[in-house]
């Protein structure tokens, strides 16, 4: 027989902590409370993380606009390239007949280069304004996360074995780190026994 001292402790024991940063302002469980999978644990303050997504859905909408407005530049600097286009043909037909000057010639050559460098222009704006959507989904997404993650819920069927927060406190959290333990929910239909065993009587 070898005598031994430890903790009888849950085979499971789930640590809630935060992701995000706020004020507890619900806190419906108490240490000892039977919870459900998918019960509400905690509710952290949202108005933040609210403004986050309003602001997040006003950029994505302004990336829209400014998308459209950027493919209505182009449909007319292609317009204007497409007049500039022929004009320049018929200048270059009439200039090889001497039927027009240099003069004229030149000035139909740098309306042609310049409508050109329009439609150019237009197109990188199409770009950017398509790179504006993708970073404004981006930071939509990223909010909207940041949203979800201001209330937490059960994973697991359990007791709520420690609670270090009370309603009203402010917790810390970042989504690059672990933040602030809030409580920990076990499962306590599976318990072990976590002892510690001197070497000598391993054997």
């Amino acid at each position: 027989t070898v005598s031994a001292s430890g903790k009888i402790q849950p085979e499971v024991e789930v640590k809630i902590t935060t992701e995000v940063s706020g004020q507890i302002i619900s806190l419906p469980v108490r240490e000892g409370d039977l919870v459900k999978k998918g019960e509400l644990l905690v509710q952290i303050n949202p108005d933040l993380y609210e403004s986050a997504v309003n602001r997040a859905n006003a950029a994505l909408n302004q990336s829209k606009s400014n998308l459209s407005s950027a493919k209505a530049r182009k449909a007319q600097a292609q317009a204007q390239f497409n007049a500039a286009e022929r004009s320049f043909n018929r200048s270059e037909r009439l200039f090889e007949q001497e039927a027009i000057s240099q003069a004229d010639f030149d000035q139909a050559l740098s309306s042609f280069e310049v409508s050109k460098a329009e439609v150019s222009a237009a197109s990188e704006s199409i770009k950017s304004a398509e790179f504006q959507i993708l970073s404004a989904n981006a930071s939509k997404t990223e909010a909207s996360d940041n949203l979800s993650r201001t209330t937490l819920i059960a994973p697991q069927d359990g007791i709520v074995t420690a609670l270090t927060k009370e309603e009203g406190e402010s917790v810390l959290g970042t989504s690059m780190m672990q933040g602030e333990t809030i409580m920990k929910v076990s499962n306590l239909s599976n318990m072990e026994v976590n002892v510690e065993v001197n070497e000598s009587d391993i054997v």
